[in-house]
This record gives structure tokens, C-alpha cells and sequence, in this order.
């Protein structure tokens, strides 16, 4: 074999690597230190119901994935699933290849994400809602145990 066929055999499996390297598929690493030897599900939105799409088995490290090497998912709103009560809303775009690290009793305020700007944004978008939430259920309690409070001009409870 000369120089030249050795180069061109070299380039086409250099070609073919880097589109394995390309290959169709996710994984996902969470880390959730209270699910320690538990299961947690990924599961998705259709037609108004929740399916589950995968399990994690996380180790006693706290350490889990959803891995598939040969299907990505769907883009879309999933859930992360750690018991029928505790769950938690995450993206899934085009990079499908992130890590997760949250605390199960207060997910909101712990969780983390690494390889997901999508997930990042989201989370900062959740938050505010929360907090607009607990702003107008407070509003909403002090209209109900006084409405003398709100202003009869701007029908606005002043708390």
C-alpha cells in the first residue's frame, strides 16, 4: 500500500468517526443524592397525559442516566419523576447530552444544569413564576381576611 492510499484510508476513517462521534442518541447524568439506590423517571407530555419515556437507576453515589446510544428524544417538556408528589419540569432540545444535580426537598431553589442553556433559562423563567404565584396567593389571603385593604380605585390589595 503506497502514501497515498494509506492518507486517503486514514481521512475516510477519521470521517467515519467523527460522524459516530455525530450519533443519534442522549444522555442524560443526574445527580440526586436523596434518591440514593431509588428509581427516577423521565416522562413526557402527549395529548394531556404524562408517559414514562425512561428510569434511572441512581447508585448509592446518587448518580443516575437516561441513556439511549441510538434514539434522541423528542424535543419538548418533560418531567423528572422522583415520586407521584415530587416532580420537576425540564426542556429537551437538540443538545441532548446534559447533567441535572438537584435535592428532592427543595428542587426549585437546588437544582442545577450543566450542557443545558435551554434548561438554565427555563429554570430562572419557573422561578419567577413561583414567586409571582406566592406574591398573589398573598395578596389573594390578606383580601380575604380584610377587604377594607384594597383600594376601591385600583381594586388592588395593598399588603
Amino acid at each position: 500500500m503506497n502514501m497515498k492510499n494509506l492518507f486517503l484510508l486514514l481521512v475516510c476513517g477519521l470521517c467515519f468517526q467523527s460522524v459516530g462521534s455525530f450519533a443519534q442518541g442522549y444522555k442524560i447524568q443526574v445527580n440526586i443524592p436523596q434518591m440514593s439506590n431509588k428509581q427516577v423517571i423521565l416522562a413526557n407530555y402527549f395529548e394531556g397525559k404524562v408517559y414514562a419515556v425512561d428510569t434511572a437507576q441512581i447508585n448509592s453515589n446518587g448518580t443516575g442516566y437516561f441513556q439511549k446510544n441510538n434514539k434522541k428524544l423528542a424535543r419538548g417538556m418533560y418531567i423528572l419523576l422522583f415520586s407521584p408528589s415530587n416532580y420537576f419540569d425540564i426542556m429537551i432540545g437538540d443538545n441532548q447530552n446534559f447533567s441535572i444535580t438537584t435535592d428532592t426537598l427543595q428542587v426549585i431553589d437546588k437544582i442545577r444544569f450543566e450542557g443545558s442553556p435551554e434548561n438554565t433559562a427555563f429554570l430562572g423563567f419557573q422561578k419567577v413564576m413561583t414567586s409571582a404565584t406566592q406574591k398573589s396567593r398573598q395578596i389573594k389571603e390578606a383580601m380575604e381576611k380584610d377587604p377594607a385593604k384594597t383600594s376601591p380605585e385600583d381594586g388592588r390589595a395593598h399588603v
